[in-house]
């Protein structure tokens, strides 16, 4: 006996044929789960299947001459319902990381469901320390949540006739963490300051700043001062806040120095322009190649207080000379000694 599957949906139709060797050829009856059905012949056809009908099928094949009765092997029929509407359900109650438990549970309005998988953003959930699943996989448990879960979660429901799957988004909130300011560190008065700070969190944080411990009326992210003054020099901090887990951070602390009009625009340097230059002077005799002494300008101090490196080894530098004419390159020789030009 051979069906053309093994599962079906409630109203397919099924056809099971049964055969045996027999002289005279012999007689067949049907039976379901051990009880004879009031159905006889060579095949079996069910209409309109429903689940009530699932089971074991087995044909009886009767000799009337020598009244021998044969079974055959039991063919099981099963048939099962489409999963549909799948559905994940999950804490009610705002879930905190560190602190919060949450437990997510997947069932389906119709059908059986054979087997189940869980999945955090298509990739397989497995279980770990903090995340355990029931026996039949209906439900997974996480405890305590952490940021890390955030995130999409699906469940899939199979039966070999059908599957759905239910999708839940899962937020836990966090933070802040990683309180952060960004921007310059020296400005020249009259600019425009802005200062950028940032922060971890879910949901998202709210900020205030303070000058050299003095609140501000900036309570945004972003601090924009469109015309710095002197007295705008300090010590910012930014700290975060998060209205659900009551938590603040404060960052590091972000120095800022206003600096004289002109001050940054050329780098403190007044020799503007010259790179790597050689200072040649005349010693008394301008006619005499001889006798000009070089001053490497490798070094300028900013006004600031910082230096700027000038010049490379490969530096080809000009003698300057007195009523010679033409100016001739020439190598500083490597016993050269540095002069620093400062400002004044």
């Amino acid at each position: 006996m051979d069906p053309q599957s093994e599962f079906y949906i409630p109203g397919s139709s099924v056809n099971l044929s049964c055969s045996a060797q027999s002289s005279p050829p012999a007689q067949f009856q049907w039976a379901l789960n051990g009880k004879m059905l009031d159905r006889e012949g060579q095949e079996l056809k069910l209409e309109n299947v429903q689940r009530n009908q699932s089971g074991s099928y087995v044909c009886w094949a009767h000799n009337s001459i020598t009244l021998r009765y044969t079974a055959s092997k039991p063919s099981m029929i099963t048939v099962l319902e489409r999963i549909s509407g799948a559905e994940i359900t999950g804490p009610s109650e705002p879930l905190i990381a560190g602190n919060s438990s949450a437990n997510l549970s997947c069932q389906a309005a119709a059908g059986t469901s054979i087997s189940r998988e869980w999945l955090k953003g298509d990739q397989p959930l497995s279980p770990s320390n903090r995340i355990t699943f029931s026996e039949d996989k209906s439900s997974v448990s996480i405890s305590p949540v952490e940021s890390s879960d955030n995130g999409e979660y699906q469940c899939r429901l199979s039966n070999p006739v059908s599957t759905d799957t239910a999708s839940y988004t899962l937020t836990v909130n966090y933070g802040p963490e990683d309180v952060l300011i960004k921007g310059v560190t020296e400005v020249e008065v009259g600019k425009m300051v802005e200062l950028i700070c940032s922060a971890s969190s879910e949901p998202s944080a709210t900020f205030t700043w303070t000058l050299n411990g003095t609140e501000t009326s900036v309570m945004t992210a972003v601090y924009i001062k469109d015309n710095a003054t002197y007295d705008d020099s300090g010590n910012y901090t930014c700290v975060a806040e998060n209205a659900v887990t009551g938590l603040s951070r404060s960052s590091a602390v972000h120095v800022l120095t206003v600096r004289k009009e002109g001050s940054l625009s050329d780098n403190g340097l007044n020799v503007g322009a010259i790179v790597g230059g050689v200072i040649g002077a005349s010693n008394q005799q301008a006619n005499s190649p001889d006798q000009i002494t070089y001053a490497d300008v490798s070094v300028f101090n900013k006004k600031d207080g910082g230096t700027v490196e000038l010049g490379t080894p490969e530096t080809v530098y000009t003698d300057v000379r007195t009523n010679l004419g033409r100016a001739q390159a020439t190598t500083v020789p490597e016993e050269t000694q540095y002069a620093m030009v400062k400002n004044k």
